[in-house]
């Protein structure tokens, strides 16, 4: 019993440790949903937390084990609840980091003549990355990483495969900044479910023979690499834009 007493510490030091990282990992997400945090300091609280999950996961792995070996009990409860918390904390971040992912941030069907942004352009006052496309080697990165995002080609009409565009568009929570019909374009926002980073989306839809061409561009407002997030979204919206 006394030796169970002197290493109950490991797990409860585990379990404190998991505890901080969840509350580091929150404060960065809280900091940046409600800009009172520069986009620096949101990046470095995630990787502190992600370092105090994989340390409250050693440590309270640790405390099991010492526990098992002295025949107590004590540890095994908030052992376990460390390991948890360091690998919810942990593994998110780490996922995303260890993904060998291209260092852009800006994702296009069309690559040589790539939807412009418009009406967006005053939400991105303070954004760190520019509206305007790079071209070059972001478009060949892309090439070489998301070779199979391309224009969509639909046998529908453009003012139907808009209406589709823009139904879409709503049903996967992205919030509607402008709708112009007539032009074929359509500008919105989507929020990151957990950081709640801002990326702007605009759709082109013209007329293309006796169908449609559809156009999507993605572009984060902040960060050098979005970690396949635009490529993702895109292809979201296209496979859904193909079901319907």
């Amino acid at each position: 019993m006394k030796k169970d007493n002197n290493f109950a510490w490991v797990s409860i030091a585990g379990f404190i440790i998991g505890i901080t990282a969840l509350l580091l990992f929150a404060a960065a997400a809280m900091g940046n949903r409600m800009a009172f945090l520069q986009t620096f300091t949101v990046v470095r609280l995630v990787f502190f937390s992600m370092i105090a999950g994989f340390a409250a996961t050693g440590i309270s792995i640790l405390g099991i084990i010492l526990s098992i070996v002295t025949g107590g009990k004590k540890g095994y409860l908030l052992g376990t609840a460390g390991i948890i918390l360091g690998l919810i904390i942990a593994g998110g971040p780490w996922n995303l980091m260890s993904k060998h992912m291209p260092r852009i941030h800006d994702i296009t069907t069309d690559t040589q003549d790539p939807p412009v942004f418009a009406d967006v352009i005053p939400l991105r006052v303070k954004a760190a990355n520019n509206a305007a496309y790079e071209g070059g080697e972001t478009a060949a990165l892309q090439e070489k990483f998301y070779p199979d995002i391309k224009p969509l080609f639909l046998d529908i009409s453009a003012p139907d495969a808009f209406d589709r565009a823009l139904a879409i568009s709503r049903s996967m929570g992205w919030k509607i900044d402008s709708s112009a019909k007539d032009e074929g374009r359509i500008e919105a926002t989507a929020t990151t479910m957990w950081m709640g980073f801002k990326d702007d989306i605009v759709i082109r839809v013209k007329k293309s023979g006796s169908g449609s061409k559809v156009d999507i561009r993605s572009e984060s407002r902040v960060g050098i690499g979005d970690f396949g997030t635009n490529a993702a979204r895109i292809r979201a919206f296209l496979k859904a834009m193909q079901k319907q």
